[in-house]
């Protein structure tokens, strides 16, 4: 109950200062949903890394690390970096896409940024797999 009121409360407040659109706040929603699931891909890409090197600690504390950028908008750091930061750690479409799309309130500039979290999405989602079932069969080749 208190995260629906909370949810209450922020569509409220971008009623009051925003034209707030259905359609683009469900998509905003969506992003939202692969930009998570984006993230978690990358764990789980970093951790199927296991099978080869043995402990990732390292790796998922430095990955850790760069999550802190989320609490920044992306528009601070130069073109290069932000490219970094949607494409390899995906931390562009956790918060600064979805803000924009709804300050700007184009709907087609939020189908676009939808279009690309989905694309970045299936990319990564092919890349664990790819990992995962490569160090599932290393695994199962050295009898475990």
């Amino acid at each position: 109950i208190p995260g629906m009121l909370g949810l209450a409360l922020v569509l409220w407040t971008l009623t009051q200062y925003y034209t707030l659109q259905l359609l683009n706040l469900a998509l905003v929603l969506l992003m939202v949903l692969f930009g998570v699931a984006t993230i978690l891909l990358v764990y789980c890409t970093i951790n199927s890394l296991s099978f080869w090197f043995g402990k990732q600690t390292a790796i998922r504390t430095i990955f850790r690390s760069f999550l802190l950028v989320r609490n920044y908008p992306l528009g601070i750091f130069t073109p290069t970096i932000r490219s970094f930061f949607t494409i390899f750690v995906p931390l562009y479409f956790t918060g600064t896409a979805q803000v924009l799309s709804i300050v700007e309130g184009s709907l087609w500039r939020t189908l676009i940024m939808l279009f690309w979290s989905i694309c970045i999405f299936i990319g990564w989602f092919i890349l664990c797999m790819i990992t995962l079932r490569a160090g599932v069969r290393r695994y199962e080749s050295h009898g475990g």
